[in-house]
This record gives structure tokens, sequence and C-alpha cells, in this order.
């Protein structure tokens, strides 16, 4: 899923975690050059970060329309399949 995400352009720069390139380093860095361009703008500046525990997101999500905007996103019918299947009677 993560080739035919990154080949149709589906995820944001920013969303490292799902690319097929990002890692933890990834995302360090990235935090870094933000932290380091924010003291050099302004001394009165501050920087913050936010971090989302969401492990128990899938909980919540609906499959039926998940199964929907992905078939929208325009991927292939296998791995339509594939996700229907693995989401038959599944929680976490």
């Amino acid at each position: 899923m993560s080739r035919e995400a990154e080949a149709r352009n589906l995820l944001l720069k920013i969303q490292i975690g799902a690319q097929l390139e990002g890692s933890i380093i990834s995302i360090l860095d990235l935090i870094i050059e933000q932290v380091r361009i924010i003291w050099k703008t302004s001394l009165r500046e501050v920087a913050s970060m936010l971090c989302l525990d969401i492990s128990r997101a899938f909980d919540n999500v609906l499959h039926q329309r998940l199964l929907y905007n992905i078939r929208m996103q325009g991927y292939f019918n296998h791995i339509l399949r594939f996700l229907s299947s693995f989401l038959q009677d599944r929680t976490t």
C-alpha cells in the first residue's frame, strides 16, 4: 500500500511514518530543523510540540467507509480485496 500511495502522491511530505523512505531519524531531523528555524527567527518565539497517541484509533474506524475512501483513491482491486479480508472481524 505504501508504494501505491506514493505512486499516486497521496501522502503529504510531512507524513514521514507512512512513506517507504521515512524513519525516526527523518522525523527527528525535521523537528530539530524546525526548532532551529524558530530560534533564528526571533528570541521571543517558542518551539512546542504536541504528540498524540492514536493506538486505539483502529477500533473507531468505519471499515466500509475506509474501504470506500481507498477505492475512490484508485487503488487496485486486489489491494481492496486484501484490506476487506483483513478487516473482517478485526479489533485491537
